[in-house]
């Protein structure tokens, strides 16, 4: 297909719009480079270096890839960022998922943290579960207990803390074992619940099913531990449901997004893998942003400065309204 791209515009002299990800140089895709006519097909069409600037312009979706596209083959690009539509309705609690709690177990005065995400290696979930742990440990509830959280219910000894997955399970079935042991190590409540959500509201084989932005409804606060992301979808799905997120910072975060001003708890940006190939920060970035959870999840007031904060950024930079400005620079030829 990209062959006949490149032949119809090389032919027609027509103006030519490329939005490229997942590039064949990158080292999780060096699969794709099997024999040498592969290779050859792949230098020379993906992408293509010489059609004429006046009638090509390549958009890429971050920084590091607009550079690599310059350093491998030479050629300028723009960014095009994800968006999302910050001036939609806010997702509310309704008849429809008002009993998502419920149906997982959860009381409303327990403390739900969302992992939002499919469940796939390079989400490193077991960073997030070791960071749900700490907020576990029996310091941390000493000093839940008896407060009142953001939301004016009160934490007490009867009250848990819950992790949710309510992304599809795509790993191999030995790395969500590994989780569930992880799980069981660090004394986390994990939930499962990618069998009762999906894309949009429906009724499957006679089960009700919540739509994902349903899930964010519900939650206390998200954690997004991606090792590596081509941007990051759920980092502002959270910042638009305004909650407060844990991230670990993979590497377009630190290009593309933390410039921008965001106030995120943050697990640093190095890890390591332990004997099972699990990801891993040190314990004192788990331990300071469980403190820091612990302040979102009862300082009202700063907690909405913060969330507000995020929203009014992403209202600025990663909007509808910012797309079609930056699609209108792209698309004038002038």
């Amino acid at each position: 297909m990209s062959i006949a791209f490149y032949e119809i515009v090389k032919d027609s002299g027509m103006k030519y719009v490329p939005h490229h990800h997942d590039f064949f140089w990158e080292s999780c895709r060096s699969s794709y480079r099997s024999c040498n006519t592969a290779i050859e097909i792949l230098n020379k069409y993906f992408p293509p270096s010489d059609i004429s600037r006046e009638q090509i312009k390549h958009v890429v979706i971050n920084e590091i890839s607009r550079k690599e596209m310059k350093q491998y083959k030479n050629l300028d690009s723009y960014v095009v960022p994800n968006v999302f539509n910050f001036d939609a309705p806010r997702w509310e609690k309704d008849d429809f998922n008002s009993d998502f709690r419920q149906r997982l177990g959860i009381k409303e005065n327990d403390i739900l943290i969302l992992q939002a995400t499919r469940v796939v290696t390079r989400k490193a979930i077991e960073m997030a579960i070791e960071f749900v742990g700490e907020l576990n440990s029996e310091n941390n509830l000493e000093v839940l207990y008896n407060r009142k959280l953001y939301n004016e219910y009160k934490f007490d000894s009867d009250s848990k803390i819950y992790f949710v997955l309510a992304g599809k399970q795509e790993a191999d079935e030995s790395y969500f074992d590994l989780l569930k042991q992880k799980a069981s190590d660090c004394n986390v409540n994990m939930i499962f619940a990618g069998d009762i959500v999906e894309h949009s509201r429906t009724v499957k084989d006679e089960i009700k099913c919540y739509s994902l932005w349903d899930t964010y409804v519900h939650a206390d606060i998200v954690t997004y531990t991606s090792i590596q992301e081509g941007w990051g979808n759920q980092f502002l799905e959270t910042v638009f449901a305004k909650l407060p997120i844990i991230v670990f910072e993979y590497p377009v975060f630190g290009t593309d997004i933390k410039p921008k001003g965001f106030d995120v708890i943050s697990l640093g940006n190095e890890y390591e893998l332990d004997k099972n190939n699990l990801a891993f920060v040190s314990k004192d970035k788990i331990i300071n942003a469980a403190k820091q959870a612990i302040v979102m999840l009862t300082d009202f007031n700063k907690r909405e400065k913060v969330v507000g904060h995020n929203f009014n950024i992403c209202q600025k930079h990663f909007s509808y309204n910012t797309l079609e400005v930056i699609l209108n620079g792209i698309f004038n030829w002038n």
